[in-house]
Formats: structure tokens, C-alpha cells, sequence
């Protein structure tokens, strides 16, 4: 299995607009218990629904508040029929619609024990619901093409989307018996990695549904792969697709199994909205806040940094909007709210990035987890790979200088650069490697000069170093990265149990190259929210220049990019 993780030199974190809209919002927090994967849901769940519960905020945005099947079922997670009730009344009493998230397929012949297939219970479960007091006007399917299609595992089915369709919609048609008017959506994850046509195949799963219901999907949210080489452009395909059938678009914004704490889920996650809407295009129609992981442990209160609830409160900040315009050696515009008031005081920082040429010397950071203890990791090393790595890569000529990596955990650290030569690194063997590959000299010092046609390819291999299981990490890599090197290539982690690949067991972590950004200075907003810098632009370009401003407690980031016309070759290009 490769994992991508995308790494920043400088956190850009907004888009030259306001941004934002109202998209109906799903709250979808895990109930308390002891699940069969570890998990231990969210223990101060019930608390949620007590009298002047410390979420007001956050409970004003919300509008659909989602559970899976599971908590009616008997299995992990369900609460008792008196907790339901208070549940009921609460979202009643506060305006929230009721979702439940359910696999509606009724094992044939295979999928029996498979997500995506809990459809027998559809008329018991609905009952009971209605029993207690619910009023269930959202389905949401958890993931039935995904798992009656694509899955290859254990039970597969390999239906087409037509029988797919056909199975779910009885199931549908019980609830119905029940709850006339429930409005039906579905979950899939996006990117489908197994398949590369998993975006024909899903609009044929939505085209099937309409065919045999009737009526299109009410809304499709869309479980993110957020380790994907390029996950805002697989949401935007998906988008598009159901921009075309008029059907809302959602997006799961959570964070990464591998998050290993509380603050590291909540910023991971906050991380993804921002990136998305303000980098990847507008918000969704729907914004859908949950978590499946062991974080965060807690949804209240929403003034806690690492409770659920924060995150939805981060979510509706105040949207800003930041304009530029920049000639050569200047960089101008204004910071505004999001009703074209001023922002004043507040830094407003100033990089250039290069679009083509030889690029700059920049330092890349990844920060993550080493396995825990009981996986056995105790060595790693770092591969930097040039062009024809594999098939997240493409095709195409690379231009870099590897430096030196710095690698640091709470118990180990390791340095390595070409200092004493290739003393202690591992080149691709001549027979298969035709890239060029030759020690070089600059003002920087040393380094490992790699260049490749799009029909060449090499990597070079550091040597073994000692990690701590179990510890957050942090590894700098310093480096030339040409752009049109970036689509190429990769810098990758493998670790090692006793000088052996872990293989599975702790897959390898890879990060496609990144161009970089130079840093040229700060300006300060006036009254006005306006600013103002000059720069000497660095060597390398040429380049784009970028503004963004951080955000605040109350205030979203913003970010514009703009070229300056001039002889030194300054020129726009949108950030992935």
C-alpha cells in the first residue's frame, strides 16, 4: 500500500476570494464504545443533548445530525431507548433533522459481513425509530457501490450498478413504509484507488439509481482519500459529474487514521477544509463533519481546541478575501471581511514561487508517526526517486540537487548530505538506472545532481537510521526541484524492522516533489485593510507571486496569487 502525504515549505491557505456560501451541515459524531477495531467513540457523546449543552455555536450551524446504523442494531455503539429519546427530543427541540448512515444491500449469495450491506434490517430498524419518538428524514448509504462493485475482498459481489440499484431500492422501498418522505443520498470514497476508472463507474452508480428510483440521489458526499496525489482534483471530477445531473456535492472533512493525537486529527482536518475551498474552488453544497478514528476523543466543549464541535466553530469563521497586484519588486492590495470591511493590523506575508526554470534551493518538510512499538519499525530511509517512479507519477523530464536530509523524533535524530561524497548513500544499479546522477558543488555546498529525459529514470537511497517507535517525527529535506520536475517524482520514507522492508505492515510514506516557495518579506494592513511591499526577487524564476494571510481565532485565511509583468519574468500560476 503508498501512502501520499502532501508537504508544504509555507503554509498558503486561501483563494483571492470570499468564498464560503451556506452549505447545509452534517454533524456526524461517533457514539461511546467498545468497537471491534479499537475504537472507543466519543465519550462524553450524551452530553451533547443535556440541557444548555456547551455547544450553542456550533449546534446553530448544524442541520442534519447523522448516526450510523449500528447504534439501533444491537452491535457496538447503541444506545438504549431511553438515551434515543432524549436524542429525538433534543434535535427536535433545536431544529436538526435526523440521518442515519446505512449499508441498504441485502446480502445474495455474497456480501454477507461486508459494509454496505445491512439492508435486511431497513423495516425493524425503522420501526423502531418510529417507536421512539424519531422522525428519520435522511438515509444516507454508506458506501454500497464501493463495496458491491469495486471491493475484491472477502464476500465481493462485483454487481454492476443496475443490480446495485435494484437490491438497495427494496430495502429503501420498507423504510418508505415507515418514512414516506426520507430523502436518500449517498457516501462513497473518492478517490476509488483500486480503479482507475472509479469516476466513469461512479457516474454510472448515480445514473442506475435515478433509472431504477425514479428520482436522482438527494446528495452524494464524497469520503475523501486524502492521501491521493491530487485529491482536489478527484473532488472536483466527482463534482462535476454531479454538477451535471444537478445533484449536491458534500465532502467529509476529517482527518487521517495516521494522526496519532487529538490536535494532530483537529488540525489535519481543519487543514482539508481550508485547502479544499480555498485552494481546490467553493465550499459544498453540503459540509459533513465526522470521524471514524480513536480522535478526537471528546465533541465538547466547543471552546476546546481538540473537541469536534471547535472544528465545526473553525468552520465558520468570518470568510476574508485578499486582492494583489504586483509589478516587478512589488507586491500591493487589501485584506477584506466578508462584507468589504477592512481588516486592519494583521501581517499579510509575501513568497514568490517558480513556475519554470531552474527553481530554488528550499527545505521540504513532512512531519508524521513512526508505528507504534508493536509493528517492530526501528530503522528508516529516505528514496528520492526522478521521473518513471511508478504509476502515481508521470512521465516527464526532472531537474533537482538533493542536499541533505535532517530527520528528528523525540528520541532519535540523523543527518545526512554529500559532504563526504556518496559515502553512506545507494544508487539505482547501472543496469537499470539511465538517469544522469553525478556529485556537484555551489554556493549551498554539496549535493546530488539528478536529471533525467522523460525517457530516463534513477533514485538514490540514504542509509539506515534509527527511529523511535511510536513518536511523532519530523524530516527536512533540502533541495532543487525544478517545476517542471514536480508531476515527475517523488521523495519517499521506508521503514525497517531490524534492516528489513516492514513491507505492509508500516507501508512506505510518499511525497511528490513540490516546486517551493522563497519567502520575501511581511507587510502590515493599514485602516484600511491595505498593504504595500517591495522585494528583490530571488534567482530562478521566473516566478509567481503569492500573498496570504494566516487567519485568527475568528477569521478564515485567505490567499492570492498574481503575476508581475515585467523583465524579470514574474507570471501567475494557480496553486494545486
Amino acid at each position: 500500500m503508498k501512502v501520499w502525504l502532501r508537504f508544504c515549505v509555507m503554509l498558503l491557505s486561501a483563494a483571492p476570494i470570499f468564498g464560503g456560501g451556506n452549505p447545509l451541515v452534517f454533524f456526524s459524531p461517533e457514539t461511546p464504545s467498545d468497537w471491534t477495531n479499537g475504537k472507543t467513540g466519543m465519550a462524553d457523546f450524551m452530553q451533547l443533548f443535556a440541557a444548555n449543552a456547551p455547544w450553542a455555536n456550533a449546534a446553530s450551524h448544524v442541520q442534519v445530525f447523522s448516526t450510523p446504523d449500528s447504534t439501533f442494531t444491537g452491535s457496538a455503539g447503541t444506545l438504549t431507548d431511553t438515551q434515543w429519546q432524549q436524542v429525538f427530543a433534543y434535535l427536535t427541540a433545536n431544529n436538526m433533522a435526523l440521518g442515519v448512515e446505512w449499508g441498504p444491500l441485502t446480502p445474495e449469495g455474497c456480501g454477507s459481513g461486508v459494509e454496505g450491506f445491512g439492508g435486511q434490517a431497513a423495516l425493524n430498524m425503522a420501526q423502531k425509530f418510529k417507536s421512539l419518538g424519531g422522525n428519520r428524514q435522511y438515509i444516507i448509504f454508506d458506501e454500497p457501490f464501493y463495496y458491491a462493485n469495486i471491493y475484491s475482498g472477502t464476500g465481493a459481489c462485483n454487481w454492476t450498478a443496475g443490480q446495485i440499484a435494484a437490491n438497495a431500492l427494496q430495502n429503501v422501498a420498507k423504510v418508505r413504509t415507515v418514512f414516506p418522505n426520507v430523502i436518500v443520498g449517498d457516501t462513497e470514497p473518492v478517490r476509488a484507488a483500486e480503479v482507475s476508472d472509479w469516476l466513469p463507474r461512479y457516474a454510472a452508480w448515480i445514473d442506475a439509481w435515478k433509472a431504477a428510483a425514479g428520482t436522482p440521489f438527494a446528495f452524494f458526499h464524497c469520503d475523501m482519500h486524502w492521501e491521493g496525489p491530487d485529491w482536489i482534483a478527484d473532488a472536483n471530477g466527482m463534482r462535476q459529474q454531479l454538477a451535471a445531473r444537478g445533484i449536491p456535492f458534500g465532502i467529509i472533512y476529517d482527518s487521517q487514521e495516521a494522526q496519532k493525537t487529538d490536535a494532530g486529527w483537529m488540525q489535519d482536518a481543519e487543514n482539508h477544509f481550508v485547502d479544499y475551498e480555498l485552494h481546490g474552488g467553493a465550499a459544498p453544497d453540503h459540509a459533513r463533519f465526522q470521524s471514524w478514528n480513536t480522535h478526537p476523543a471528546y465533541v465538547l466543549p466547543e471552546t476546546a481546541p481538540t473537541a469536534l464541535t471547535y472544528l465545526v466553530d473553525r468552520y465558520f469563521r468570518q470568510r476574508t478575501s485578499l486582492s494583489l497586484s504586483s509589478t516587478a519588486g512589488s507586491a500591493a492590495g487589501k485584506l477584506l471581511d466578508s462584507q468589504g470591511g477592512p481588516i486592519a493590523s494583521v501581517p499579510v506575508n509575501i513568497a514568490v514561487e517558480p513556475v519554470s526554470g531552474p527553481g530554488i534551493i528550499t527545505t521540504h518538510s513532512l512531519t508524521g508517526w513512526i508505528p507504534a512499538a508493536s509493528v517492530g519499525v526501528t530503522q528508516m530511509r529516505v528514496e528520492v526517486c526522478a521521473n518513471n517512479c511508478g504509476s502515481e507519477t508521470t512521465s516527464g523530464p526532472s531537474d533537482i540537487n538533493l542536499y541533505s536530509i535532517q530527520y528528528v523524533d523525540s528520541g532519535s535524530n540523523a543527518t545526512q548530505d554529500f559532504s563526504k561524497g556518496l559515502t553512506g548513500w545507494t544508487l539505482q544499479g547501472t543496469a537499470t538506472r539511465t538517469a544522469l546522477m553525478q556529485l556537484a558543488t555551489d554556493s549551498t555546498g554539496p549535493s546530488l545532481l539528478m536529471q533525467s529525459t522523460a525517457a530516463q529514470q534513477g533514485y538514490v537511497q540514504s542509509e539506515l537510521f534509527t527511529v523511535t517507535p511510536g513518536s511523532p517525527f519530523t524530516i527536512n529535506i533540502k533541495a532543487r526541484v525544478s517545476p517542471g520536475s514536480v508531476p515527475n517524482g517523488w521523495f519517499m520514507l521506508m521503514f525497517y524492522v531490524n534492516g528489513v522492508d516492514a513491507g505492509s505492515a508500516a507501508p512506505h510514506l510518499f511525497f511528490p516533489f513540490d516546486a517551493g516557495t522563497a519567502a520575501v518579506g511581511t507587510a502590515q494592513t493599514a485602516s484600511d485593510g491595505s498593504y504595500s511591499l517591495t522585494f528583490t526577487p530571488p534567482a530562478g524564476g521566473p516566478f509567481q507571486v503569492q500573498a496570504w494571510f494566516a487567519g485568527s481565532d475568528t477569521l478564515w485565511p485567505a490567499f492570492a496569487p498574481m503575476a508581475a509583468a515585467s523583465s524579470a519574468g514574474l507570471r501567475v500560476r494557480r496553486r494545486p
